[in-house]
C-alpha cells in the first residue's frame, strides 16, 4: 500500500513540475530567444547546405528528413509544389524555379546568418550568400533571403522566407508563401482550362 502511495505522490509531483517545465520551454525571451533562434537556424541551414550543393532534389529531401521545422502551411505548400514538379519532370510552368532556402538556382560557397529582428512573436533573420572577393574589385557582392521563424508548441519553424534582394515593381517584398499559393492557383487554373477544352 506504501509504494502504491509513493508512486501517486511521484505522479502528481510530475505533473506539478511539468506545466512548468513546458512554460520554460515555450517561453524564451530576450537574449536567449535570439540565441536558440539563431542556433535554429544556423543547425537548419549548416545540415541543409551541403544537401544543396551535393542533391538536385534538395527541397524534397528537407521535406522528408526535417518536416518538424515547417509551420504546417509552409510543409503543405511546398510539398504541393515538389509533387507538381515530380508530376510533370521538364514541365516547369507554375513551380519553384529556384531554390526557396537561398532565393537562388545556383547556392553561393559561403552563407552568414546576419541581424535578427523580432515583430511580435515573429523573428527575422537574414541569411547573406557572400560571393567571393576578386581581387581589385572590391568587397564581394551579396544575395539575401530573409527566414521567417516562429515559435510554436515549445519549438521554432520556418513560417516563411522573403526575398528582399529581388526588385519588385510595387515595393512589395516577395515571399515564398505567396508564391507557392499563386503557383498552386495557377496549376489548378490550367487544369480546369485544360479540362474544358
Amino acid at each position: 500500500m506504501k509504494v502504491a502511495q509513493n508512486a501517486i505522490i511521484t505522479c502528481w509531483s510530475v505533473l506539478l513540475v511539468l506545466p512548468g517545465s513546458l512554460q520554460a520551454q515555450t517561453a524564451l525571451s530576450g537574449p536567449d530567444a535570439l540565441k536558440s533562434v539563431r542556433k535554429f537556424v544556423q543547425d537548419f541551414y549548416g545540415w541543409y547546405f551541403p544537401k544543396a550543393l551535393e542533391f538536385q532534389d534538395s527541397v524534397d529531401l528537407a521535406l522528408k528528413d526535417r518536416a518538424y521545422v515547417f509551420s504546417p502551411e509552409l510543409f503543405k505548400e511546398l510539398k504541393e509544389d515538389t509533387d507538381a514538379k515530380a508530376r510533370s519532370p521538364g514541365h516547369e510552368m507554375y513551380v519553384l524555379g529556384s531554390d526557396p532556402f537561398f532565393d537562388t538556382q545556383e547556392p553561393l560557397e559561403r552563407y552568414e546568418l546576419r541581424r535578427i529582428t523580432k515583430r511580435g512573436h515573429t523573428y527575422f533573420v537574414e541569411v547573406v550568400g557572400v560571393y567571393p572577393v576578386r581581387p581589385f574589385e572590391g568587397p564581394g557582392k551579396t544575395q539575401e533571403v530573409i527566414a521567417e521563424v516562429e515559435r510554436r508548441s515549445g519549438h521554432w519553424v520556418f513560417t516563411n522566407f522573403l526575398s528582399p534582394s529581388v526588385d519588385t515593381q510595387f515595393g512589395d517584398t516577395p515571399n515564398l508563401l505567396e508564391t507557392l499559393r499563386s503557383n498552386r492557383k495557377d496549376r489548378e487554373r490550367e487544369k480546369q482550362d485544360t479540362r474544358a477544352k
